[in-house]
């Protein structure tokens, strides 16, 4: 003999899509709790980006990204940078007055203690003089060569130029 089903049949049915809508949506709000930002600061700035594009979208703090987006942030402020700068110039050397056709001449300026080389350059450099090398050497001091290659040749007299570094107290 088959047993007898108690209650109108529709009960059944009803019952299996109430588990699995409640399946359904806490599935969804565990992919929307991935979709969100844990604890929102104030000195943070939030995004969310596509996972395809690579686009960035502001969003406020606890707002949910998008399906296909994955949620970014960052600091408003960021480490510390530079406390300032200060260009340190000198007159070059007196092997500097008379350049031979040819020749080569080289200078070292150097930043204070605690200070880092930026960068270095020339001011006033005669015609026919070339740079061959300006750079930094090491952390605080930056080099220069120039080459003469007046043509034609002659001597050329380069008392006037000013070599300078821009130095920079790194702050910690």
């Amino acid at each position: 003999m088959l047993a007898r089903i108690v209650g109108p049949a529709w009960r059944m049915p009803v019952i299996v899509l109430a588990i699995v809508a409640f399946g359904l949506a806490a599935f969804a709000a565990g992919v929307a709790v991935n979709r969100t930002f844990a604890q929102p600061d104030a000195n943070t700035i939030y995004a969310c980006k596509g996972e395809r594009s690579g686009a960035v979208r502001l969003v406020d703090a606890g707002q949910s990204c998008l399906r296909g987006e994955v949620p970014v942030s960052w600091n408003i402020e960021g480490p510390p940078g530079l406390s300032g700068y200060v260009r340190q110039q000198a007159s070059v050397p007196s092997p500097w007055f008379s350049i031979e056709p040819g020749g080569r001449r080289f200078a070292f300026l150097s930043c204070q203690p605690g200070e880092h080389i930026l960068s270095g350059g020339f001011f006033d450099l005669p015609a026919g003089l070339h740079i061959e090398s300006s750079f930094a050497q090491g952390n605080n001091t930056w080099f220069f060569e120039v080459v003469n290659t007046l043509s034609p040749p002659s001597p050329i007299d380069a008392s006037e130029t000013v070599v300078t570094a821009v130095c920079a107290t790194v702050a910690n």
